[in-house]
């Protein structure tokens, strides 16, 4: 078994993206396969989202992954301890130790790549809670679009490859309740429960209509899917804990900048 620090490579190089993204995948059917669903988020979550749809043509989206995402059920913490490490995943004891209950932490001996296992709900800048079904076992590796949208929304520091991992799902997919659309419906629920939630992700919808200005093809899909997004998040009926919230606004803090953990925790022995 490995120490508790993240495994490198001798010579200082990293495996290609394809070769993250298959282990991504074969990590997806081993769980699918024991019967545990294991769902990713992140850069990769979006990425098998719409890698079939010629997004490296259409806005220029090519990513690298430096750690990935999952999140599980509450009850599957053992269950997909067992899969992760039969297929090369180690855990990181210290950190797991001290936040197992709500986010565990292994590393790809395979592709030397740190994996986050979020369990139950999703916390970083906002919590994000998930809805009825969305760690069902199902074919997809990835979670919904709405709730992976949410994830990647609730930055509030968003980036510019955030920028671009949000605007490929909306260049690439319809508006629906599909299992391969946006329900922007439920986004609009969710926000109405969380004042904090529903300031983050409006601002940083904004923020990407106006990044699309200097994204090449689809621009105007985005920017029309971007406006119904915000009008259906406006449409839906606010709940009295968003609406006292509301008064307070901007003059109490709203969101986290949570520290990422692989310097604070890695280290430790």
């Amino acid at each position: 078994m490995m120490g508790d620090q993240p495994v490198r490579e001798q010579d200082g190089t990293e495996p290609e993206p394809e070769a993250r993204v298959d282990r991504a995948v074969a990590l997806a059917e081993a769980a699918r396969n024991a019967g545990v669903a294991v769902k990713f988020l992140g850069g990769m979550g979006c990425w098998l989202h719409v890698h079939d749809q010629g997004v490296d043509e259409l806005l220029g989206y090519r990513r690298a992954y430096h750690d990935l995402d999952v999140i599980v059920r509450k009850d599957a913490t053992k269950s997909v301890g067992h899969v992760l490490e039969g297929v090369g995943y180690e855990p990181v004891r210290n950190f797991n130790a001290v936040q197992g209950e709500a986010r565990l932490m292994y590393i790809d001996t395979i592709s030397m790549c740190q994996l986050d296992v979020f369990l139950g709900e999703f916390r970083m800048c906002h919590l994000v809670r998930m809805g009825d079904g969305a760690l069902d076992v199902s074919d997809h590796p990835s979670l919904r679009l709405a709730e992976l949208l949410l994830t990647k929304l609730q930055v509030v520091e968003l980036t510019s490859k955030d920028l671009n991992d949000v605007g490929s799902l909306l260049a690439c997919h319809d508006l629906g309740n599909g299992p391969e659309e946006i329900d922007a419906e439920q986004i609009g629920a969710y926000l109405a429960s969380d004042w904090g939630l529903w300031r983050t992700v409006t601002f940083n919808l904004q923020r990407l209509r106006e990044w699309t200005n200097e994204a090449p093809a689809r621009g105007n899909h985005i920017r029309y899917r971007v406006d119904e997004i915000l009008r259906a998040i406006d449409a839906a009926p606010r709940s009295r804990k968003w609406k006292l919230r509301s008064r307070v606004g901007e003059r109490l803090i709203w969101y986290e900048l949570p520290e990422e953990p692989e310097t604070e925790w890695t280290e430790i022995r």
